[in-house]
């Protein structure tokens, strides 16, 4: 930077003001600066010292200046404004014809994703992100929502409880967005009233849910791993899950139990024995009702112990249908799931 102040004839500001760049250019830096230089500032009021800069402009060490913005605006008394090198417009550099259609573009584009349930990247009251960051995080917001949702299905009793923890790459990044969009299908699924991603959090807290984020380090099996342990008074599940490429989301353990699982549509959910003769009467059972199965999917610990099977079928199954299939030898329970 110092290099920059001591070569450059024109400088121009384009930096957010934070606790850093607050009076970045100010004695010191106009010091630096070659006779001659222009200074120009689109960006925040308070980047540039204005007294600094009008000892320099006064002492013409600065041979111009102009400004769009300033630390105390409306602003009609600065002594910059005695300098006829000096130019001034009121903040308005973002009202070109250009950055008009941009910004309406741009509020098109959020209103559409909010109608759409999905993540609004320019919220005024969340936090925005960096383009960057969300490109990394954006393809995990659907998966968390759809976990979050297929979580507060499986698990009985009110929960206390919801810890969601990152490893892999995603434990380097800024995951608050992801964790908010899991609450979200969370509690839309229990809940009567709206949630969205800026009440999600604070109708967890109403809810007396302590919501825990942990970061892990790395993971053998995946690059990227979202786990979600949600606990009640009468219980708890534990829901792993991450993308396979970049929108192919997948849950791939539950409770321990490795499965390979698309999380969509409609899903039958059914702990059993590891034995013979239960896949085939409940898969029997589904398709008496006319229902397709599009996809099946079983995960044991141990040849004869518990086993998880989830089932992927084109329809709901009937609640009056969930009776026949528990009373099948072995099954331990049958849940419905819809995403």
């Amino acid at each position: 930077l110092d290099e920059l102040f001591k070569t450059a004839d024109f400088i121009t500001c384009h930096i957010p003001l934070t606790k850093e760049s607050r009076h970045i250019i100010g004695e010191r830096a106009l010091s630096l600066m070659k006779p001659g230089v222009r200074i120009i500032n689109c960006a925040r009021g308070g980047i540039i010292d204005e007294q600094a800069l009008y000892e320099a402009m006064k002492d013409g060490k600065v041979a111009g200046a102009a400004f769009d913005v300033f630390e105390d605006e409306p602003n009609t008394t600065s002594p910059l404004f005695e300098f006829n090198n000096f130019i001034a417009t009121p903040h308005l550099g973002a009202s070109t014809s250009e950055a008009q259609l941009c910004v309406a573009c741009d509020v098109v584009d959020e209103i559409i994703a909010a109608l759409q349930g999905e993540f609004v990247k320019n919220t005024v009251n969340i936090p925005p992100m960096n383009p960057k960051v969300m490109a990394i995080v954006k393809p995990y917001l659907t998966l968390a929502e759809k976990m979050g949702k297929f979580c507060a299905q499986l698990i009985d009793g009110a929960v206390n409880t919801i810890e969601v923890s990152y490893s892999g790459e995603l434990a380097n990044e800024e995951v608050a967005p992801i964790t908010t969009t899991l609450l979200k299908g969370f509690l839309d699924t229990i809940i009567q009233v709206r949630v969205n991603f800026v009440n999600a959090s604070s109708l967890a807290r109403s809810r007396g849910i302590k919501v825990i984020q942990r970061l892990a380090s790395g993971d053998d099996d995946y690059a990227n791993l979202l786990t979600v342990r949600a606990v009640s008074g009468k219980g708890e599940i534990t829901i792993a899950g991450t993308n396979f490429g970049k929108k192919d989301p997948r849950i791939v353990a539950i409770d321990g139990y490795r499965v390979d699982a698309v999380p969509e549509g409609n899903m039958l959910y059914v702990p059993h024995i590891d034995k013979p003769r239960i896949i085939g009467p409940v898969c029997n059972i589904i398709g008496s009702q006319n229902i397709n199965i599009s996809g099946m999917q079983v995960g044991r610990k141990t040849l004869g112990g518990r086993a998880v099977m989830l089932i992927n079928v084109d329809a709901p199954v009937p609640e009056e249908v969930i009776p026949e299939i528990t009373k099948v030898d072995g099954v331990l329970g049958v849940k419905n799931v819809s995403l």
